[in-house]
């Protein structure tokens, strides 16, 4: 991730108020870079290789930092968003990589971020990740998501995948490894 890491610094380090070249707000962009820096983190941290021995520290951390970077540029005086949909989607990440490295009050202040869980109305292609964080938050339990998942699984290949990953890290987090191990 070395390499990696450098050109997102000299990424991150362009952007500032204002749009880019396409009228796309670059505190967006920002979010975004900050978003997919922190997925492959986490992706590189939670790796097969780490099922047994656990996760690798210094990556999940990195990508929890830079999760909460993300959601900054989702909501508040640096948000420039219309939607809630990077906000819940971030949020979504935050909160299974803070309870994957078992920061449990963390996990609980990301989902702070949302307030009350925003209408469907604000969430126009993030509606996985709004399920999710329902899940999260109680307000769907995660037999209500694995149903969904599977009426998903041939009318919705990304749906489904989304779902089950997130299915399947709530029961490595709980202790049921066969089962997250089933759905990734």
């Amino acid at each position: 991730m070395g390499f990696a890491a450098g050109d997102f610094c000299a990424a991150s380090s362009q952007f500032d108020a204002g749009v880019d070249s396409y009228g796309t707000p670059t505190k967006s962009l920002l979010g975004s870079l900050f978003h997919y820096y922190a997925l492959a983190e986490y992706l590189v941290g939670t790796s097969a290789t780490n099922l047994d021995t656990g996760i690798d520290g210094a990556g999940l951390e990195t990508a929890i930092t830079n999760w909460q970077w993300a959601t900054r540029y989702s909501v508040g005086p640096e948000s420039v968003m219309t939607t809630d949909d990077q906000l819940v989607t971030n949020v979504a990440w935050l909160y299974a990589a803070c309870m994957r490295a078992n920061h449990t009050a963390d996990a609980a202040n990301a989902l702070k971020l949302l307030g009350t869980t925003p209408a469907t109305s604000t969430v126009l292609g993030a509606s996985d990740y709004l399920t999710l964080t329902q899940m999260y938050t109680g307000k769907l339990t995660v037999a209500e998501v694995t149903k969904q998942m599977e009426a998903a699984e041939v009318s919705d290949p990304e749906t489904f995948c989304t779902l089950a990953y997130a299915v399947g890290n709530h029961h490595f987090c709980a202790g049921d490894r066969l089962a997250a191990v089933s759905l990734w």
